[in-house]
């Protein structure tokens, strides 16, 4: 029985000879005697053992998808194309043989619509054909700054090429009337009859550059350019987003050991006094990291679940300052779906905690309130410790910059956070941002498993 492989060894790259044996694994790796000698017959791809089979079928190699799809699109713009010129030609053609009936008609002479047609639907049927493949070889090659001197003499030689080709086909298809009277072919007297082709030619030539052959092309480069605007423009907000997410994992990467190494910190300050105490806020900072960890690569979650974090950070702050640490929080109901930064309250409210109620002897109240205002979400730290002036150096700390960062490079103009603080008077910070919900699934996105039976 023949087996499907890959074609090269995914060891070498080597291809080995159909009428060898067969080393492959169950993905689809193959490899050459020598690879698979080495590998401890384990797959290198997979981790899967190696098999041997008598013989082999080779898998020819398959574009990939994208520039299957590519190829698509390009086919269906090309006929597209087609099908435009055929429509709009023949458009053309009909409203001026309708013209020219009506003009007749108006100068009381005999006029038959069917006889006002051929004339028009012959013209039109050349430029069915010639105007497609202008616009085509324009859009493919257009003229850039670059380009210019070496391609201007190229469209100049395509205009006189256009003109010929349509002469020639339009005489053929319908003879042309001569001064002397009657009609004339372009090919009599068993050649060409160059007298008809100059005049033809002389007769048609500006007309056909201006009104036909020179907005083709304008068309063309038109269109090219706004495609290639449209594609930088992506391209362009594609890197922003990236920079952006690459911004934002980088302040991550800062705040995690920021707040981890200050935790530890302060189970190591009290593993000193008081050893019962420290072990407690190590099972507490176990579980804050299993979250921590849980919602890490997430650039945004719930209030709720911010809310749910920040009480089990608070219960350690809680474990090591006892009584001296009040914490009251006033969360709107309505604003527990809203989606904020993840760890955004966190360094707020290590920074209340440390530098303002952790000063004072009697310890202080920690308020935290959040509440949905129209379009934004409001959310609020404040504490009753000593306060500070938020215009003096060295009062923002780490924390709280990382935290202006991120809502700047997620919203911003669309985000504020103010600090407002007075020496004896504690601290207030405000942070508003655009109040938006997390999107749930439909029932038809869902899984098989969880849907809901009928």
């Amino acid at each position: 029985m023949a087996v499907k492989i890959d074609n090269a060894c995914a060891g070498c790259g080597a291809v080995p000879s159909l009428a060898g044996p067969a080393i492959i694994c169950t993905c689809g790796s193959s490899y050459c005697e020598s690879c698979a000698a080495g590998l401890q017959p384990v797959c290198q791809q997979c981790g899967r053992t190696l098999q041997s089979a008598s013989g082999r079928t080779f898998i020819p190699p398959t574009p990939s998808t994208s520039k299957i799809d590519e190829e698509r699109r390009s086919e269906h713009r090309i006929l597209h194309i087609w099908l435009f010129s055929l429509i709009f030609w023949s458009l053309v053609a009909v409203i001026a043989a309708w013209t020219m009936y009506q003009w007749r008609r108006s100068l009381g002479m005999t006029a038959i619509f069917s006889h006002e047609l051929i004339v028009p639907a012959v013209t039109e049927a050349v430029y069915v054909v010639l105007t497609p493949l202008t616009y085509l070889a324009a859009y493919r090659y257009p003229i850039t700054r670059k380009t210019l001197g070496r391609r201007l003499p190229l469209y100049v030689i395509g205009g006189i090429v256009f003109v010929v080709l349509f002469i020639v086909m339009r005489v053929l298809l319908y003879p042309v009337r001569v001064s002397t009277g009657g009609v004339r072919g372009l090919f009599e007297k068993g050649g060409l009859d160059f007298q008809v082709f100059k005049n033809a030619f002389f007769y048609n030539f500006a007309d056909t550059i201006v009104s036909i052959y020179m907005p083709t092309v304008i068309v063309a480069h038109a269109i090219r350019y706004h495609q290639t605007s449209k594609a930088t423009a992506i391209r362009a907000a594609e890197l922003s987003k990236q920079l952006a997410q690459a911004k934002l994992q980088t302040l991550e990467m800062q705040l995690h050991p920021h707040f981890l190494f200050n935790t530890m910190n302060s189970i190591s300050a009290l593993m000193h006094i008081d050893v019962n105490q420290a072990d407690k806020m190590m099972s507490q900072f176990s579980d804050l990291l299993r979250m921590t960890l849980a919602n890490r690569g997430d650039a945004e979650t719930t209030l709720k679940d911010e809310v749910d974090f920040l009480s089990s950070y608070l219960n350690i702050e809680q474990t090591r300052l006892g009584n001296r640490l009040e914490v009251t929080q006033e969360i709107d109901p309505i604003a527990l779906d809203a989606l904020i930064p993840h760890l955004l309250l966190q360094p707020v409210i290590e920074n209340a905690i440390r530098h303002g109620i952790a000063k004072k002897i009697e310890g202080g109240r920690l308020s935290i309130s959040a509440k949905r205002d129209g379009h934004k979400l409001q959310l609020k730290v404040s504490d009753n410790g000593p306060g500070f002036n938020p215009n003096s150096v060295g009062t923002g700390g780490l924390g709280r910059k990382i935290t202006k960062e991120r809502l700047e490079a997620l919203y911003g103009e669309d985000s504020i956070f103010h600090t407002f603080s007075e020496p004896g008077q504690g601290t207030a910070v405000i942070i508003e941002l655009p109040f938006k919900r997390k999107q749930r699934k439909a029932m038809s996105d869902l899984p098989p498993a969880l849907a809901l039976p009928h």
